[in-house]
């Protein structure tokens, strides 16, 4: 009896707190330290908020790649009144499980779509190094060598951004934040090189240039009240522009 009451008093007790977007009320549960982290996600990447809010409109499809917890999911839900179809993928499964719970306690389960999915560059089972176990936790490392020995490893689904595309057909993306990132674009050159695909911007940590886009200039930080010293903050935020060809653009 002790250990359900416990059960039912870590479910029902969440704390929840407020995200920092003045446009809307977000709020996201806090059941570890480090999603007090993830309520300043405006202020930590306010290029990437304004660029959702620019860019994304009712009808349009957006990928969070590297969701999280769901703060710019979130985001991109509200600003469009849930008129946007978000997919989000978090192969973490600790933050996967607050995901999935944010979006329903922010009434946004009509235009979020939670995806416990690693994007890749080839549809296939991958090794996936949690650094930490906890929700809202980052900077885990994801492996082709399924012949890790690693502490912390599990398995995890990889899929290819073009086969996804192919099956349901999005059109817009944001891949964010992540080392990896440029091996998951690869598997994206097919279908956003088309020229009716809207551009990718693509903020990220060591982001290459991808066969579909361009290098559209570093993202600088600016002094912010919880990041007063941006020259010593260790992530890296590239803009990425989509390039098209005069003949695929006839």
């Amino acid at each position: 009896m002790q250990l359900k009451a416990a059960g039912v008093f870590v479910d029902q007790f969440t704390p929840v707190r407020e995200l920092d977007y003045a446009r809307h009320r977000i709020e996201l549960l806090v059941s570890s330290p480090a999603i007090g982290r993830r309520l300043g996600s405006v202020e930590k990447e306010p290029f990437t908020v304004d660029w959702i809010e620019r860019s994304i409109k009712p009808g349009d499809v957006f990928y969070d790649i590297g969701a999280n917890v769901g703060p710019y999911s979130l985001i991109a839900a509200k600003a469009t009144d849930n008129g946007a179809r978000v997919y989000a993928f978090e192969p973490s499964a600790p933050s996967f499980h607050d995901l999935a719970r944010n979006v329903l306690l922010n009434g946004c389960a009509e235009s979020i779509v939670p995806l416990p999915l690693a994007l890749w560059s080839e549809s296939r089972l991958l090794s996936f190094t949690y650094h930490s176990l906890v929700p809202g936790a980052s900077t885990h490392r994801v492996s082709s060598d399924l012949r890790l020995q690693r502490p912390l490893t599990a398995s995890t689904i990889g899929v290819r951004l073009d086969d996804l595309v192919g099956r349901f057909g999005p059109t817009r993306a944001d891949p964010r934040r992540d080392r990896r990132r440029r091996v998951r674009a690869r598997g994206a050159a097919r279908r956003h090189a088309d020229a009716r695909t809207p551009r990718v911007a693509a903020p990220s940590w060591r982001c290459s240039r991808t066969p579909y886009s361009t290098p559209g200039g570093r993202q600088e930080h600016t002094p912010t009240r919880r990041y007063p010293n941006p020259e010593k903050r260790r992530d890296v935020y590239w803009i990425f522009r989509r390039r098209v060809s005069q003949r695929s653009a006839a």
